[in-house]
């Protein structure tokens, strides 16, 4: 399902708004839905109509309303490479936006390396949704160039991204250095007990993080264990999920004292 949904600070500008970024939406479900039997007709038009339309909509979406803009959300619209490119290049000049959905669009590395070029120089944006994207572990190192010195950024959602041990070290070192991020989301990755282990590294370190999803990331009695321990010196973690990993008895053992310090940070 397509969405574009566009939020600011004036209620007379954003039913505009939202009426053009509709109009995309349905155009393109209504393509893909008339042309469903003829791949090579839709493959042709869908890309004449992207090419030429797609900067030129986002452009037109953001530049009317640039000085109240501060939502926008084009999850799930498969814009890929190119159109992750094309809304880079409008987004480099805009100084309002701070949250950022680009969920579920098939970036990949080269759409992650674009989104890193903004935070580079961007001082507004404060919340980037990069999930299910198939970033893997080149995406995640050009990200992580990024945070290491990027004071803006509170909360980031790479989810689902197919990021192995390497793309993990990249960002634990950036952990060990970014003083702005609070919430980072890595439900669904391959980080394993030798991730879960440099992720602990990077927790006895940081003062700024918050929150860490580790949902579903093939983590066990190890790598828990190595989490436990890095929370008995870890003072600002209040809130660190971790269902659907392979744990034995003794991993959740470690889990639950990892709960028991996680409470005891809350009520600091």
């Amino acid at each position: 399902m397509n969405r574009i949904i566009c939020t600011d600070d004036d209620p007379a500008v954003s039913p505009d708004l939202n009426v053009i970024a509709y109009v995309w939406a349905w155009t393109n479900n209504y393509v893909q839905q008339r042309h469903s039997r003829s791949q090579w007709l839709l493959e042709r038009l869908v890309t004449e109509v992207w090419n030429e339309s797609f900067q030129r909509v986002m452009r037109g979406c953001i530049d009317n309303i640039h000085d109240t803009l501060t939502r926008f959300d084009l999850g799930d619209n498969e814009i890929g490479e190119e159109g992750a490119q094309h809304l880079a290049d409008v987004l480099l000049t805009n100084a309002t936006i701070i949250t950022l959905d680009i969920s579920c669009n098939e970036i990949g590395s080269i759409g992650a390396q674009y989104f890193a070029d903004i935070l580079r120089t961007n001082v507004t944006l404060t919340t980037l949704n990069l999930g299910d994207n198939n970033i893997g572990d080149e995406g995640a190192e050009k990200l992580a160039d990024v945070l290491r010195n990027n004071m803006t950024l509170t909360a980031l959602n790479l989810e689902q991204n197919r990021i192995g041990l390497g793309g993990i070290q990249h960002l634990v070192d950036a952990l060990g250095r970014n003083m702005a991020l609070t919430i980072l989301d890595l439900n669904q990755n391959n980080i394993g007990d030798e991730g879960a282990t440099s992720l602990a590294d990077a927790l006895r370190i940081n003062t700024t993080l918050t929150t860490l999803l580790l949902d579903e990331s093939g983590i066990e009695e190890k790598g828990a264990e190595c989490l436990a321990d890095a929370l008995r010196t870890n003072m600002t973690i209040i809130s660190l999920t971790w269902d659907r990993n392979y744990l034995a008895d003794t991993g959740y053992y470690y889990f639950y004292k990892i709960d028991k310090m996680i409470e005891e940070n809350r009520e600091r």
